[in-house]
C-alpha cells in the first residue's frame, strides 16, 4: 500500500514520503515478529530501509511537510519526543514566516531547504 501511494501520479506529496516509511517499517517489524522462516529477508529489508532513506527522516523540512499533511499531521509519529520535537519545529517555522525576509515577495525558495 506504502509503494502504491509513493508511486501515484496523482497524489503523491512530499508530505506523504515519511509516514509511508515509517509505515512500512512498522508493518516489517510487526511482520517480523510473526513469521520465522523469512526473519532474514525481513531484516535486510529494514536494514535497507534505513540505509536508503534515514537521511530523509532527519530532514526537518520533509517533517515539517508531513506534519503540516491534513491526513497525517504528528499521528506517524511513534514517541512522544519525536511529536514535541515536531511540534517545536513546526512553531520555529512559523515564527521565522513572521520575520520581514520571509515576507518579501522577491524570495522565490525556501531558506534552508533540503
Amino acid at each position: 500500500m506504502a509503494l502504491n501511494i509513493l508511486q501515484s501520479e496523482l497524489k503523491s506529496f512530499m508530505g506523504i514520503l515519511i509516514p509511508s516509511i515509517m509505515c512500512l517499517k512498522n508493518k516489517l517489524s510487526e511482520v517480523r515478529q510473526s513469521v520465522k522462516l523469512v526473519v532474514p529477508l525481513v531484516d535486510a529489508l529494514l536494514k535497507s530501509i534505513e540505509a536508503q532513506f534515514n537521511h530523509l527522516l532527519e530532514c526537518e523540512e520533509l517533517i515539517l511537510t508531513s506534519i503540516v499533511h491534513p491526513q497525517f499531521h504528528l499521528r506517524w509519529m511513534d514517541t512522544e519526543e519525536q511529536k514535541l520535537r515536531g511540534k517545536a519545529l513546526l512553531l520555529d517555522a512559523v515564527q521565522k514566516l513572521d520575520e520581514p525576509a520571509c515576507l518579501s515577495f522577491e524570495a522565490h525558495t525556501l531558506p534552508g531547504f533540503c
